[in-house]
């Protein structure tokens, strides 16, 4: 039980951390887009973005990966006890 919880939680932590990394970088910058762009854009926050722009998927592959190596290294550990 203790090593299903430790994966899930590695798994959010990793999933959560990407979200608030990226959302806080995904502002609209009025030097890189005209006005007219950022005026349709301009009540969209971080956290829109982030998912009109389908970061969350990049998101989900990190804690995955994250979580199956997680997952790997306590079956070795449990393997070597």
């Amino acid at each position: 039980m203790k090593r299903k919880a430790t994966v899930i939680i590695s798994f959010l932590v990793v999933l959560a951390s990407h979200v608030v990394w990226k959302s806080s970088a995904l502002e609209p910058k009025t030097v890189w887009v005209d006005t007219a762009q950022l005026s349709n854009q301009a009540n969209l926050s971080g956290y829109a973005l982030y998912v009109q722009d389908k970061e969350y998927f990049l998101g989900l592959s990190y804690a995955l990966a994250v979580a199956f190596t997680v997952f790997a290294l306590s079956r070795v550990k449990r393997g070597l006890e």
